[in-house]
């Protein structure tokens, strides 16, 4: 009976610390430190440190990640739940995302997992936008927050610094920590 009793205290104890750093502990999957679990993946949403879409892909890379690839209408919404549930925490108005035209313009893919973006897309209305000579450097996609665009997507200048959305998968657990 004592030993049921502290195996009980032990697990508890685990789960708390495990929900305390963001771990999702109903699957048996978590996600590394700093990441939040939505639905199947694991997400940092970085708000401390803007960056170009570059500088962005380079950061997640260092935690293992990628820069995020928003390739259906489940995760879209989880994510943009999230970014509207702490909007205050974002001060820019919008977000990287691994989207770009970089390589071929006009042809809009993942970076991260170099497939054309489709059939899904959450574009704004009239985007993504043609080329215009005042901002010739728009081949990036970010989840724009500001306006009459919030929460969709928008191509914008890949140099400009903006927070942004690194992805990996859920790593599974010992008794789902």
């Amino acid at each position: 009976m004592f030993r049921q009793c502290f195996l009980i205290v032990v697990v508890m104890i685990l789960q708390e610390h495990a929900l305390l750093k963001g771990a999702s502990i109903s699957s048996g999957y978590t996600c590394r430190h700093g990441f939040i679990r939505l639905n199947e993946g694991c997400y940092l949403f970085e708000n401390t440190h803007p960056a170009t879409w570059t500088e962005a892909q380079n950061y997640c890379l260092n935690f293992g990640a990628k820069l995020v690839s928003v390739e259906s209408a489940e995760e879209h919404r989880a994510i943009r739940s999230h970014i509207m549930k702490y909007s205050s925490a974002f001060p820019l108005k919008g977000l990287w995302t691994s989207g770009n035209d970089i390589v071929h313009h006009g042809r809009w893919e993942w970076a991260s997992t170099l497939t054309p973006i489709g059939p899904f897309t959450a574009w704004g209305t009239g985007e993504p936008s043609k080329p215009d000579p005042r901002y010739p450097e728009q081949h990036c996609l970010q989840y724009f927050t500001y306006a009459h665009y919030v929460y969709q997507w928008d191509n914008f200048d890949c140099s400009k610094k903006m927070h942004f959305i690194c992805e990996q998968g859920a790593e599974p657990s010992v008794i789902g920590l």
